[in-house]
């Protein structure tokens, strides 16, 4: 052989995948002679042999075959329980001719290998929306062909196994007026990859879904009638989500309960959105939701009303940890949440395939599958959930209020705006210590009276800025199942993350000296000295926790208390600001009553009419709480009596809270009064000098 001529493999072939196409082409797309392939269908049974060993035999023959043979075109093995009933149909498609047409019928075999067989049990269900292009495959084959015997055998199979379920459909669905749907039947209306709307009656989040089918399978299929009612479909489709880095695609379950006769499709709860008589609402409707879904992907500030899935932990849960996902309570919420998938998803997995940057441009189809809840933080709930997309909407926030409703010196309302504004993640690296990451937040303190705004600082500011408030409460804290320090920098580290304004409202328990506590410890008496003195040690542990986290700190913080001449001087290198609010004097009360008598006005009157109203009041000394509720309980007698606020109304208020804070006061001197032990009854035969020493320390104060 002349070595010049000789060709390998190598020399036109680029690369081995490209071999091993090319190979099994040319080997498998050859027709095998008539003799090799019958074009027929053999029948096998299998069953167990005297000795418990499962067999394969032919139909009507008690000889083991060992194995099925390839000669036929289709095999049929029907399985056998021990009790002789028929367990199922196990159908082997073996025919090349068959498996060729297969593949360039159904998409779920294009890519298949037909070197190896094709097999199925019970009937070919994913066949059923196939069957015209099969036929219109074998009638384009040439007449009379091998190839087109093979495919009219295997089109006139599958009207045989599938002939109960074509009947129905015709008959019910696609040649009826008024389309409907048995239970049984289903799942003829699903094709592979069909769009399936899913109203909020059976959808697994409660609101509708549009999905793309993946499966259907029935949990039994029994004939016993008295067992109809436990049978369900169970449907998985494909739905576009998101965990927190990437889109992509997930399958959710729904469950479909079995119905009795035939019920029309359009109030079927799951159908094909193709079929569907809204068609076109939904899809505008679907298609807007996926585009807010996708546009509310990362870190939000948003406004929510409505319905939302809170997830509830238990009393001692950590604090903003996500709850578990068996405990959602739907809950109404009305005010600010914080949109936090990737937070979210840290305690939540969720698998996805099909992944996609978030930043991508979905397309129709793929923003119609989106979710219609979005992982979120409630602020006024402080719970996290999932919450309704369409019921999201921009946050209405008034920043007067922090210039025209806050008792406090322009001087410092300036400073504080200022500060809080520096912290901005427009403005720049925040000036901070020596040593990088260390003192770059800003701590504020605010103290004073109950009632003259310090709470209201901070709520009034975030509001100013843009930024959500984030309260942290000091019982929640240490209610908490685990450490202060860990549930502090947790908290903290959200507020960091979401640029909100963090408020640990009455925050004395880290603020006190721990001296004091020191000093404490010493005094009480010897029989609860073990259990005071571990109470300290936590109260110590809680305050040096404190200081550790505030160092590090980068974000904002207002602390507020009513004691400040008791907290510890280690505070002060931590706070930058620190605000005492006096008690309001006339001028700032009459204020807040021209203020508040305004916000509750029936008509709408602005606040100059209700100066003189206000001026007789303002001598009243009540704080900021106070004058807010007097207000708030007139309105409520005033609309009682369809009429406007007047004095009376106003007179009756004080009243009430005058008579409140009388019996408030009275019975804290109640609480506070030294109490004698009861005195314990005398027996006859106690000793008479045992006696006289109890009743002496029975008598002494404890």
């Amino acid at each position: 052989m002349d070595e010049d001529s000789f060709l390998s493999i190598f020399d036109s072939i680029i690369s081995y995948d490209q071999y091993t196409q090319d190979f099994f082409s040319a080997h498998l797309d050859v027709e095998k002679p008539d003799s090799e392939i019958k074009c027929e269908i053999a029948e096998y049974d299998c069953i167990k042999n005297t000795e418990g060993q499962l067999v394969t035999v032919r139909s009507g023959s008690k000889l083991d075959v060992l194995r099925v043979d390839d000669e036929h075109a289709i095999a049929r093995t029907t399985h056998w329980d021990t009790h002789g009933t028929k367990d199922f149909v196990a159908t082997t498609i073996q025919s090349p001719y068959m498996k060729q047409a297969l593949r360039a019928v159904v998409p779920q075999y294009k890519n298949r290998n037909v070197a190896f067989h094709i097999t199925y049990n019970g009937v070919p269900r994913f066949l059923f929306h196939f069957r015209d292009k099969l036929f219109r495959y074998g009638k384009d084959l040439e007449k009379g062909s091998i190839a087109q015997r093979h495919v009219s055998l295997l089109v006139e199979h599958i009207q045989k196994e599938l002939s109960d379920a074509i009947l129905a459909y015709t008959s019910h669905v696609k040649l009826s007026s008024s389309p409907s749907i048995d239970f049984v039947h289903l799942w003829t209306l699903f094709k592979p990859d069909d769009l399936v709307y899913i109203s909020a009656l059976l959808s697994p989040d409660l609101i509708e879904l549009v999905v793309k089918y993946k499966s259907m399978y029935q949990s039994c299929s029994c004939d016993d009638a008295s067992h109809y009612f436990n049978h369900t479909w169970q449907f998985l489709g494909d739905v576009m989500d998101s965990n927190g880095t990437f889109l992509g695609t997930c399958a959710i379950p729904v469950t479909i309960r079995y119905f009795e006769g035939f019920r029309e499709m359009s109030k079927l709860s799951l159908l094909p959105l193709r079929l569907h008589p809204l068609k076109d609402d939904i899809i505008t409707r679907m298609t807007a939701r996926g585009r807010k879904f996708t546009e509310l992907q990362g870190c939000h500030y948003r406004h929510y009303t409505g319905m939302a899935r809170l997830l509830w932990g238990s009393r001692h849960s950590k604090l903003f940890e996500v709850g578990p996902s068996n405990s959602e309570i739907l809950t109404m919420v009305n005010g600010g949440i914080m949109i936090d998938p990737a937070t979210y998803r840290e305690t939540h997995p969720e698998i996805l395939d099909n992944m996609l940057s978030l930043t991508s441009t979905l397309n129709q189809e793929q923003l119609m599958m989106c979710r219609g809840r979005i992982p979120a933080f409630s602020f006024s709930e402080r719970k996290w959930g999932l919450f309704e997309v369409t019921r999201v909407g921009p946050m209405q926030l008034d920043g007067s209020i922090f210039h025209t409703s806050l008792m406090l010196d322009k001087t410092y309302k300036d400073m504080l705006l200022s500060l809080v504004q520096m912290q901005s993640p427009k403005s720049g690296e925040a000036f901070g210590d020596i040593i990088k990451g260390k003192s770059q937040g800003v701590v504020f303190l605010l103290h004073g009276e109950p009632g003259v705004g310090k709470t209201l600082t901070a709520e009034t500011i975030a509001d100013s800025c843009g930024r959500p408030l984030l309260r942290i409460n000091a019982d929640n804290l240490i209610n908490s199942k685990e450490s202060v320090e860990n549930a502090l920098a947790r908290a903290l580290n959200l507020s960091e993350r979401w640029k909100a304004v963090a408020l640990i409202d009455e925050a004395d328990i880290f603020l006190e000296q721990r001296s004091r506590y020191c000093n404490t410890r010493n005094s009480f008496v010897t029989g609860l000295l073990s259990i005071y003195s571990y109470l300290i040690d936590i109260c110590l542990t809680r305050i040096k926790a404190f200081l550790r986290i505030l160092e590090y700190y980068r974000g904002i913080l207002f602390l507020t208390t009513n004691r400040v001449n008791s907290f510890d001087r280690a505070l002060k290198s931590r706070i930058q600001v620190a605000i005492h609010y006096p008690a309001l004097d006339a001028k700032s009360r009459k204020e807040l009553w021209q203020i508040f008598l305004s916000k509750a006005s029936a008509t709408g009157q602005p606040k100059d009419i209700w100066a003189d109203i206000a001026e007789k009041f303002a001598s009243e000394v009540l704080n900021g709480r106070q004058i807010r509720d007097s207000v708030r309980i007139a309105q409520a007698s005033a609309l009682g009596e369809g009429t406007e606020i007047e004095t009376r109304h106003l007179n009756n208020a004080l009243q009430l809270l005058r008579k409140f804070e009388d019996e408030f006061e009275k019975g804290r001197l109640e609480e506070d009064r030294p109490r004698k032990r009861p005195r314990r009854a005398r027996y006859r035969d106690e000793d008479e000098y045992g006696d006289e020493d109890e009743d002496e320390d029975e008598d002494e104060e404890y």
